[in-house]
C-alpha cells in the first residue's frame, strides 16, 4: 500500500496531525512505538484527557513558564476554542470542568 503521509509518533501532536491530513483526503500511516496511541494525552488532567480550557488566549501565556509569548503565533492559527470545535466536529462531546 501507499501513502501519501507518514506520521512518526502517536502522542498527541501525531494524531492530531494524522487526523488533519486524512480530514483533507491524505492517506495516512501513523507509526509509534509504544502499544496504545495518545497514550500521554490520556493521562493528562489526573487520567481525564485534558485537551484545553476556555481561558482567554492571554491568560494561559500568563501561565506559561518563562517567556510564553512565542505561542501568540501559533494561537492566532489555532487557538483553543478551535481545539474545542474540532473534537466536536468528529463528534466527540467534551466535559468542561472548573
Amino acid at each position: 500500500m501507499t501513502y501519501d503521509c507518514i506520521v512518526i509518533g502517536g502522542g498527541p501532536s501525531g494524531l492530531m496531525a494524522s487526523v488533519g491530513a486524512a480530514t483533507n483526503g491524505a492517506r495516512v500511516l501513523l507509526i509509534d512505538k509504544g502499544e496504545k496511541l495518545g497514550r500521554k494525552l490520556a493521562i493528562s488532567g489526573g487520567g481525564r484527557c485534558n485537551v484545553t480550557n476556555r481561558l482567554p488566549v492571554e491568560e494561559i501565556i500568563k501561565h506559561i513558564p518563562g517567556n510564553g509569548r512565542f505561542l501568540y503565533s501559533a494561537f492566532s492559527v489555532f487557538n483553543n476554542e478551535d481545539i474545542i470545535q474540532f473534537f466536536e466536529g468528529l463528534g466527540i462531546e467534551l466535559k468542561e470542568e472548573d
